[in-house]
């Protein structure tokens, strides 16, 4: 339990946009699972830390890292999760065949349905099919695969919206509504993208967490993108995610 505690306020500072205090947190986690001899809180934590760096622009080497933490993770929700990490990530570096092959595993690991430790436990510590979609999305959308990102980000958010509420994740359904918006500017439909954006623009100041900033602004540089970045709409749209989510700072 001190070791999932742990793991979990590597979460919550990787949301506040403190990554060193993550990256801490999640190490100390591994390293009580190696202690104790527990391969399944070893893995989470594993996973746990190839998601900071992969948010904190180290995607190859959270490549790796849910490759290695995979090689002991319990079957199931655990082997899922890593794999989708691992096929994201991919996709972040250009690597589409390992990112597609990752994808594959992902969903060959979601038919074996079991639990483990800390699996059973829910909330944070799952990775149920509307989180796995989320993470398919994003993966097809880096690609530029914008088709799959929609149609898998669009059963994300269906699956948030329908689903239990324990497993209902805002942030996570903020990132698949970003997915779906970029994927329908690139196909021109602007509209829809406004649509689909809408609950996250609504989203209050102390939800807007540093991933749910950086997807807004994944959307913005789309927008940027398109042969109508200088319509009067589009610069409109343009104006309301950058007073949610200013563009970095340079130098």
């Amino acid at each position: 339990m001190g070791g999932i505690t742990i793991d979990l306020l590597a979460h919550v500072t990787e949301n506040l946009g403190e990554a060193r205090a993550a990256e801490r947190h999640a190490r100390a986690a591994e390293a009580i699972g190696v202690e104790l001899g527990h391969p399944g809180l070893q893995a989470w934590a594993g996973g746990t830390r190839a998601l900071i760096w992969e948010w904190n622009h180290r995607p190859a080497e959270a490549m790796e890292l849910a490759a290695k933490a995979a090689a002991i993770a319990p079957v199931g929700e655990q082997q899922v999760r890593l794999a989708a990490i691992e096929a994201r990530c991919a996709a972040r570096v250009g690597r589409a065949e390992i990112a597609h092959d990752a994808v594959a595993r992902a969903v060959k690991a979601a038919e074996v349905t079991a639990t483990d430790e800390l699996t059973m436990l829910g909330g944070a510590l799952r990775f149920p099919p509307s989180k796995a979609a989320y993470y398919f999305g994003s993966t097809h959308r880096l690609l530029g695969e914008y088709d799959q990102a929609q149609r898998w980000a669009l059963a994300a958010i269906s699956d948030y919206e329908t689903g239990p509420p324990s497993e209902r994740s805002y942030g996570d359904e903020a990132l698949a509504r970003a997915d779906a918006a970029i994927g329908r500017i690139h196909a021109g439909e602007l509209d829809g993208a406004k649509e689909i954006l809408q609950p996250v623009l609504r989203l209050p100041r102390e939800q807007r967490i540093q991933p749910i900033t950086d997807g807004l602004r994944a959307v913005d540089t789309a927008l940027s993108s398109t042969h109508y970045a200088n319509d009067r709409a589009t610069a409109q749209f343009s104006k309301e995610i950058n007073m949610l989510a200013p563009p970095c700072s340079q130098g």
